[in-house]
């Protein structure tokens, strides 16, 4: 009787003890309403092992405008993406994605270029009001 309690009772603490094999947290902050050529995309987290971030921003038409590999030591780390270190030369929505490890964070965030996105007519026709109206 004494050994099977024994034996339940390590099978017991197997299964609630806390393991940690998968340690690695990454998360990225796309908080901003519209982003433009001077704003900041962070991801952060903390892993133990090294790894290698693949970093992507597909632009409004399906391009990719941004891809780099950054190499994380195992730490808790931060890494900035600085906007204006790429050609985003279109406003719209953006796709920024970070590969790592066969996990696959993506968040959408709209850019603004500082162009007009809808530019007024520029024909020669003048809309005017009478002072009859």
């Amino acid at each position: 009787m004494n050994y099977k309690y024994g034996v339940s009772c390590g099978i017991l603490f197997l299964l609630f003890l806390p393991f940690n094999a998968n340690a690695e947290s990454v998360s990225m902050s796309v908080d901003l309403p519209i982003y433009t050529k001077s704003d900041i995309i962070t991801i952060y987290g903390s892993i133990t092992s090294e790894i290698t971030l693949q970093i992507s921003i597909i632009g409004p038409d399906g391009e990719i405008v941004a891809d780099e590999s950054v190499l994380i030591p195992p730490s808790d780390f931060s890494h900035s993406v600085i906007l204006s270190d790429y050609d985003l030369e279109r406003s719209g929505v953006h796709v920024i994605s970070v590969m790592y490890d066969g996990n696959q964070l993506e968040n959408e965030f709209f850019y603004d270029s500082g162009y007009n996105v809808n530019p007024m007519d520029v024909s020669n026709e003048h809309d005017t009001i009478s002072e009859s109206e």
